[in-house]
């Protein structure tokens, strides 16, 4: 029996996945669902923090990048900005999928440089105030914003923020 040719290749920003906490816990949730209902799909998801060790196999079609050996905050993020720029020049994805909206300004510089379409999930209080600067930007040309909450939605349209 033949396989299936994995058709597209999505990209998946996500600032951690295996550590403890209600992001990391959605990411989870997300990756399972992603892999369940899109399994001919190709996913490659780069974490800002942590490691892949914990890397599940009922995820075949994700494959987990951690990005490691910076202790430095600054440094680790700088070069995770570098690295997910170096793997859309190098092999495009279809799309970006931003699951923290503090890694936004990323997909939104590779909207403008590469025409990449991108989604981002807002969790909670990370939106719930006044943003501004390049969240903001990252946030208002999203192509999509998906909110895990009414109550999160309602605070950003509150905010200027979707709608």
């Amino acid at each position: 029996m033949k396989k299936r040719a994995r058709t597209k290749k999505i990209l998946i920003l996500l600032s951690s996945l295996f550590e403890t906490g209600g992001i990391q816990r959605y990411n989870k949730h997300l990756c399972e669902a992603l892999s369940q209902k899109f399994g001919d799909v190709l996913f490659k998801a780069i974490l800002l923090e942590g490691s892949s060790e914990k890397k599940r196999e009922r995820w075949p079609n994700i494959q987990i990048e951690p990005t490691q050996g910076f202790s430095n905050a600054f440094l680790r993020k700088t070069f995770y900005a570098f690295r997910v720029f170096l793997i859309s020049f190098l092999s495009p994805p279809k799309c970006i999928l931003c699951g923290h909206p503090g890694l936004s300004p990323i997909a939104f510089y590779l909207k403008k440089i590469f025409g990449l379409k991108y989604a981002v999930f807002a969790h909670g209080i990370e939106v719930w105030d006044v943003i501004s600067g390049s969240k903001r930007r990252g946030l208002e040309n999203a192509d999509l914003i998906v909110t895990v909450s009414r109550y999160t939605k309602e605070r950003m349209i509150l905010n200027g923020l979707g709608g």
